[in-house]
């Protein structure tokens, strides 16, 4: 649904003007992670020379960055972390605080929270769930790869949703990610059928970025083919039709299934995120994307108001930067965009605007 902030975000873009604050805010609130899996950026135990500093915002900040977002009318509030985010020592007090604010919360977790959480879990809009693997062994090996009992404890937790949302309670949509590379790609019918017993609502298959560290787990174009054989295999199984993912929409598109996940992102002719969204890393910067977190640091909430870094003209500038397609020139991350498909999507609506705005001019 498009609110009249939105119709105000695509009108600042018009005018070259802030008229709105961001639909979006991601804080990373801790670098802590319980796991190491091995398509991790941040944690793979394969990265043997990777410092791991357990970084996390303080919690005074957060309020204070919460309080600026509800004055700026940020619609989304997303939970993550270079880490696990409900590691945070403070965790429960930041998502009753964020509820009471009314923002839509997102959380992105491993799930391996205590399952007596589910109250406080209940409090968010969506869950995205890494889970990457369909067995306990190939959790031990992906994803654990040490001591505890990690993946009994999220299949708990999903049982648990999954029989809440079966007695009709308010529960937040699931959304599984599985990160697809060499050692997993043949349990693809299996998370499917997992998807479906745990009443999932969406499953996003998602390609791996390799690291030097974990270039083992690439998907070389032979395995993309068996594993697009597979999926053919079981598109026209229960467990995959009613489930919406990924998958489905890039054949609908396509014609092919894992199209989208082999494509490289083309460089966007624009961008236009920076209007809508901003992104605070666990060292407090305040910058307009994750890709840009140490290019593009507009602040710091330790020691600025997000207000007023959002209606600075040193944030200003970026935006008409990218709204002038500099970015694919100046900025190398912006050459493999990960927002490439919601820019797509606003530039679709900017030009809908536009050619209204013309049309009523012509006489």
């Amino acid at each position: 649904m498009t609110t009249r902030d939105d119709h105000l975000r695509l009108f600042s873009i018009n005018k070259s003007k802030v008229l709105a604050g961001p639909h979006t805010a991601l804080l990373h609130l801790t670098d802590a992670c319980n796991l190491r899996c091995l398509h991790c950026w941040y944690h793979s135990s394969l990265d043997t020379q990777a410092p791991r500093a357990s970084k996390e915002l303080g919690f005074d900040a957060i309020r204070k960055t919460l309080d600026d977002c509800h004055e700026l009318r940020v619609e989304e509030i997303r939970l993550s972390g270079k880490g696990e985010p409900t590691l945070h020592s403070r965790f429960p007090e930041i998502v009753s605080y964020a509820s009471q604010k009314k923002f839509k919360l997102h959380l992105f977790t491993n799930a391996t929270f205590p399952p007596d959480w589910i109250k406080l879990i209940r409090h968010f809009e969506v869950l995205n769930i890494d889970l990457s693997a369909a067995t306990e062994k190939q959790y031990l090996t992906l994803q654990s790869r040490g001591p505890g009992d990690h993946f009994k404890t999220v299949c708990k937790n999903l049982r648990l949703l999954a029989y809440l949302k079966k007695q009709k309670k308010k529960m937040p949509r699931l959304k599984l990610i599985y990160i697809l590379n060499a050692l997993n790609y043949r349990e693809v019918p299996r998370i499917f059928e997992i998807a479906g017993k745990m009443m999932i609502e969406e499953l996003f298959i998602k390609n791996i970025d390799t690291r030097r560290y974990n270039t083992s787990l690439r998907l070389t174009p032979e395995i993309a083919s068996k594993t697009e054989s597979i999926i053919k295999k079981i598109s026209g199984k229960k467990a995959f039709l009613k489930i919406d993912s990924n998958l489905k929409h890039n054949f609908k598109a396509r014609g092919i299934y894992l199209d989208e996940l082999f494509m490289r992102p083309t460089q966007p002719a624009a961008c236009y995120m920076t209007w809508y969204y901003v992104f605070i890393t666990s060292l407090g910067h305040i910058t307009p994307c994750c890709q840009m977190q140490h290019t593009c640091i507009m602040g710091n909430i330790y020691r600025d108001s997000l207000k007023d870094v959002w209606r600075s003209q040193k944030f200003q500038r970026l935006r008409l930067r990218g709204s002038r397609s500099l970015f694919d020139h100046a900025i190398h991350e912006c050459r493999s965009c990960c927002h490439y498909r919601e820019n797509d999507a606003i530039a679709r609506q900017l030009r809908s605007v536009r050619n209204d705005a013309a049309g009523k001019t012509m006489p």
